[in-house]
């Protein structure tokens, strides 16, 4: 079994909330057996969290029997990420179940019942464990009422991103990256930019959707959103954890005559004229993360 950090979550989003509670209640075998049942994995496996070894990847949770990995689990707010799916399915040996936020077309097990079947096996149980199935259903309720139905897509850069030489630097810097599939722009909007580090789990704590490199709203393309240092250290680490430093001086540099006002999601902003301004440094920035990730993982 391989381990990993899953301990760094972020449990201000919903999903993560979910698995969690979910993790915790799994030591409840009438939970755990019905899960495993409705999944058609018998009754008897155990769920772990865990990196897939030698890929990006991460499912939400492995199925053992023993010592043998049967399954990968993958936990969804909405219905299926069907580009995931596909990566999942070219490149991992175990089959992908998934537990979807509502009832779907592929009869797959859904978070709604998951929270019905919470709370028919806490109608018997003892008071802690009775406890702890009514908060894991109130969990689940509380996100399947806050999520969205619009999904995040990956999309091309917008038209605005590219009339901007500052911007531009960072797009040819990490053309590459963008080619292979690890920096990508995934956002609601077809005006808006999210451009993030993707299935890169050794050097990146992140979710499914990777960390944001430099964000913009579709309503305000003067402005870009980046994230502060805190976070920037908290997110990369291994090859990526000197090259944030950098990030981060260069951001300081940026705001040096600004007022600066953090947000309370890790992320400030810098105008798109700054960024043009700095546009040889920017360039310079984006070229060394290009030359950190060719380095062997550590």
């Amino acid at each position: 079994m391989n381990g990993s950090p899953f301990f760094r979550e972020d449990l201000t989003k919903y999903e993560n909330r979910i698995n969690w509670s979910l993790l915790g209640c799994l030591s409840i075998n009438a939970l755990r057996s019905r899960i495993l049942e409705r999944l058609g994995l018998g009754s008897e496996g155990v769920f772990q969290q865990e990196h897939v070894e030698g890929q990006a990847y991460r499912p939400d949770f492995a199925v053992y029997y023993g010592n043998q990995r049967i399954a990968y689990i993958e936990v969804e707010l909405n219905d299926r990420d069907v580009s995931q799916g596909k990566n999942y399915e070219e490149n991992l040996k175990e089959p992908v179940h998934w537990i979807v936020g509502q009832p779907n077309c592929q009869h797959d097990l859904s978070l709604k019942e998951i929270a019905e079947i919470a709370v028919e096996v806490a109608k018997t149980a003892d008071p802690q464990t009775r406890a702890n199935l009514l908060h894991l259903q109130l969990v689940i309720e509380d996100g399947l009422t806050q999520v969205k139905a619009l999904r995040s897509v990956k999309r091309s850069l917008p038209p605005w991103f590219l009339n901007h030489p500052g911007l531009v630097a960072i797009q040819t810097a990490v053309q590459p990256l963008i080619d292979d599939g690890h920096i990508q722009n995934w956002n609601f909007n077809r005006a808006g930019l999210s451009l993030r580090l993707v299935r890169m789990s050794q050097d990146v704590v992140a979710g499914r959707l990777g960390f944001a490199l430099i964000a913009a709203n579709s309503r305000d393309t003067e402005t870009i959103l980046v994230p502060t240092a805190t976070e920037i250290k908290k997110r990369l680490r291994r090859r990526l954890q000197e090259w944030g430093s950098h990030y981060a001086d260069l951001i300081t540099r940026m705001l040096v005559n600004s007022v600066r006002e953090p947000r309370g999601n890790g992320r400030e902003r810098v105008s798109v004229k700054v960024f043009d301004e700095h546009h040889d440094d920017v360039a310079k920035l984006f070229d060394e993360l290009v030359s950190a990730l060719k380095q062997a993982p550590v």
